[in-house]
């Protein structure tokens, strides 16, 4: 990556006593002033990512090795970079139909998204009205069995590691989104 290449102002000079120019400086102009803005806009843009780097690596050194016989470490990553030794839990799967609450071990048939779930891992379920955390306590095939269920959902909830999505336009971390469609058909 090249970094900024800086033009080199340099003055006029110009004769003591005729005035005459001796050497010409570097213009004061729209191109040169745009190359300094440039660069300057480029600083800030790295102090940025090296400030949200810095939050990153905050956050996994206070959290690593708090959890007795956890498999890793989970957590939003702050500017979207995978991390060494660590990464963004990404399964997903999705309700084809309502689900009642239940006491006890529920299993459940299961639209998979993103089919990386595991035993012993918790997971986020919700919908527009309700969201709980659960543990995974079986995976087989499209079917989760999670230890529980406080709340009822709806046909359409999601079952995720993660509700957050990475918003790269903002570099931000984004509630996820649950979204019911009426849909209709018609002959043609």
């Amino acid at each position: 990556m090249a970094g900024y290449i800086p033009i080199g102002f340099k003055d006029t000079i110009r004769d003591p006593i005729t005035g005459d120019i001796i050497e010409r400086g570097t213009p004061l102009n729209q191109p040169n002033l745009k190359h300094v803005e440039d660069g300057i806009l480029s600083a800030h843009e790295k102090i940025e990512l090296m400030e949200l780097e810095m939050a990153r690596m905050k956050v996994y050194m206070e959290i690593d090795g708090r959890v007795t016989g956890g498999k890793g470490t989970f957590f939003e990553t702050m500017d979207g970079v995978e991390p060494h030794l660590m990464r963004r839990e990404t399964a997903e799967a999705m309700l084809p139909a309502s689900v009642t609450a239940s006491a006890g071990p529920v299993t459940l048939s299961v639209f998979m998204i993103d089919d990386s779930f595991a035993v012993g891992e918790e997971a986020t379920i919700y919908d527009d009205e309700h969201w709980e955390e659960v543990v995974i306590q079986a995976v087989e095939g499209n079917k989760l069995t999670l230890n529980h269920l406080q709340n009822s959902y709806k046909k359409g909830a999601i079952i995720s590691r993660s509700p957050s999505k990475p918003d790269p336009t903002t570099k931000t971390m984004k509630p996820g989104v649950f979204k019911t469609y009426d849909l209709s058909f018609r002959e043609v």
